[in-house]
């Protein structure tokens, strides 16, 4: 009878230090289903150095358009296996949490965003029920939301994605502005209601609710991919990847600024055409680019009275032209330490000797002029160019009118 009982004692002793082992840190986890009990992953972090994201130049603008992003993490036991892609050979639950320590330091410090954090599984990973939350929806901050990603660190029970949908719809109800719904999960084996879940979610959040997945699955998992892309789907936004989508920190940037930023194209403007005078011609095409204010200037931007007429072989100045003349002795005396040289210039019609003389003795008349009018004769010169420097065609009535000119060239401010 002793015996009886001695024996159950010793192999119920055996059992628990069996259960002992299996909460220990595995790198090689006990091959999984459904059925496998908790383990136990303590884990471990690589080197990463996050790609800055969102950076404004002259020719891009961001603009942030997640207020929220909510993280539903798979920690059912099939994340218990080894994620058999790529280099990592580890568990597919410490893979999901690099990931997620990666994606959490790629977000730009500088921005508002809120987030939260549930799981999904059963046992004693999620205090047997087949959801826990590990973080509602608070501001972000790095090293807490490290915090809380660090107590999920076991894997358990089959995989009621379901069940974390649903309750994540109570959880976003305080999530102010746009969300982005993140789930990191295998895909494998979830319950299709989990599909009308996400429905119900975007029904009540609409056009806020953006839905983001990660297949974080092998290759016999291809099925859980094809999942989550439909769960993806269901939003207007959102997008499903492989995790091996995101295994450089450049692509762990794309992926996190498509998700929270939208980009802009800017279309350089044209620097406006400089006219620097202020006279109403582009320096460009100025040819007396230091015209005071208010001077009346040509088409070159030079000061000038143009078609200034007068008799044939006369220099006296005709009526008419006493306003245009006027307008350059309020200059004048504007700018009292301002000297110019009044230069005469005539169209091609007559010899060239008779234009020369007589250009030199209009000028002298529109000196006589000022003179007359209170402008001191010390800050006057004046000079004959005949028909020599043309600024229109001769051969026309309006070319010859813009010839026959008188311009103000300064010679000292």
């Amino acid at each position: 009878m002793i015996q009886k009982i001695i024996k159950p004692i010793i192999t119920l002793t055996s059992l628990t230090l069996l259960a002992a082992c299996a909460t220990d840190r595995s790198v090689s986890p006990p091959l999984g289903s459904a059925k496998v009990g908790a383990v136990h992953h303590a884990t471990t972090y690589p080197p990463f150095t996050p790609t800055t994201i969102a950076q404004n130049t002259p020719t891009l603008k961001f603009t942030q358009i997640t207020d929220n992003v909510f993280v539903i993490l798979d920690t059912s036991s099939s994340k218990n296996t080894i994620y058999d892609k790529g280099n990592l050979h580890d568990s597919k639950f410490t893979v999901q949490k690099q990931f997620l320590n990666q994606f959490n330091k790629t977000i730009p410090d500088d921005i508002t965003l809120s987030s939260g954090l549930r799981s999904f599984g059963f046992g004693q990973c999620t205090d047997w029920s087949n959801s826990k939350l590990f973080q509602a929806i608070t501001p972000h901050n790095r090293l807490n939301f490290q915090a809380n990603m660090n107590k999920a660190n076991c894997a358990s029970g089959g995989s009621p994605m379901e069940t974390a949908l649903s309750l994540a719809s109570t959880d976003l109800e305080k999530a102010q502005g746009n969300i982005a719904l993140l789930i990191v999960s295998d895909g494998d084996k979830i319950a299709s209601s989990a599909l009308d879940n996400a429905k119900q979610l975007e029904n009540k959040f609409g056009d806020r609710l953006c839905i983001y997945s990660v297949w974080v699955g092998n290759a016999s998992e291809q099925q859980g991919q094809f999942f989550l892309q439909e769960l993806s789907n269901i939003a207007a936004c959102g997008k499903n990847i492989n995790l091996d989508d995101v295994n450089t920190s450049s692509k762990m940037g794309s992926f996190v600024e498509d998700m929270l930023f939208t980009q802009a194209t800017i279309i350089p403007k044209k620097p406006e055409p400089l006219d620097s005078d202020n006279d109403g011609v582009l320096d460009k095409e100025d040819v007396c680019p230091d015209t005071p204010k208010g001077a009346t200037v040509n088409k070159q931007g030079c000061w000038s009275i143009t078609g200034l007429q007068f008799d044939t072989n006369k220099a006296t100045i005709k009526k008419g032209y006493e306003s245009s003349l006027n307008s350059a002795i309020k200059v004048l005396k504007d700018n009292p330490s301002l000297h110019i040289q009044i230069e005469g210039h005539t169209d091609s019609v007559g010899s060239d000797k008779h234009n020369q003389d007589l250009s030199a003795r209009r000028a002298n008349s529109v000196q006589q002029y000022l003179v007359e009018r209170d402008i001191d004769i010390s800050r006057l010169t004046n000079k004959g160019f005949g028909e020599h420097q043309p600024i229109a065609d001769n051969e026309t009535d309006a070319g010859r009118a813009e010839n026959r000119r008188v311009v103000f060239s300064i010679t000292k401010r």
